[in-house]
């Protein structure tokens, strides 16, 4: 008999890594689990809206609508590592994306160069509205690098920031690729970082 624990963690693992699976799909799992998933279970509640790509591929953004109707945006970047020289030598590394990834809808930070900081604080994201960013990313190509330099300021959303991270770093996003994280705190001085 599959513990409740194991059953999660089998659950999640088997739909992160086939992404286009249904719960009825995922192997080993104890059959009054089947109908329970069927009726209650979403693998996300956000939805991917709209992919813009740049005229030469690189860069994609990705419009994602939350389970309460607000949208966000992340972007993908991608480019090759190894193009150009470093140190008089060939750059090391070679192709990889990196993701940018909102933590808030608007922003109370007020900084005029910024669209988002023009439209004020609409709301904070949860933990698992900013996994879901990976996870409608990843559907599209491997994301090595995550970057918190999307919507709003990640350290007045400190909490859910801190929660997404450790679940990005988790064995279930880790497919043999070494990732990296950056926070970017934007405009802000520390004192106008409040929460």
């Amino acid at each position: 008999m599959i513990s409740g624990l194991r059953a999660v963690k089998l659950l999640i693992g088997y739909l992160l890594a086939n992404q286009d699976a249904e719960p009825r799909e995922v192997p080993d799992l104890p059959k009054a689990a089947y109908s329970l998933l069927e009726s209650h279970f979403k693998s996300t509640t956000s939805k991917l809206k709209s992919e813009h790509f740049s005229s030469d591929g690189t860069t994609i953004k990705l419009l994602i609508e939350l389970q309460n109707g607000q949208a966000v945006e992340s972007v993908i970047m991608r480019h090759d590592a190894s193009a150009g020289k470093y140190a008089g030598g060939p750059r090391q590394g070679g192709p990889r994306a990196t993701l940018c990834v909102s933590s808030q809808v608007g922003c109370n930070m007020g900084c005029t160069f910024c669209a988002t900081g023009t439209m004020g604080l609409k709301g904070n994201l949860s933990a698992g509205d900013i996994v879901e960013q990976l996870v409608h990313a990843n559907r599209i190509t491997p994301i090595r690098n995550i970057v918190f330099m999307g919507m709003g300021e990640p350290l007045n959303n400190y909490q859910a920031v801190l929660q997404a991270i450790k679940t990005m770093i988790g064995p279930q996003f880790q497919h043999g690729a070494q990732s990296h994280y950056c926070i970017n705190c934007g405009c802000g001085t520390p004192n106008r970082i409040t929460g």
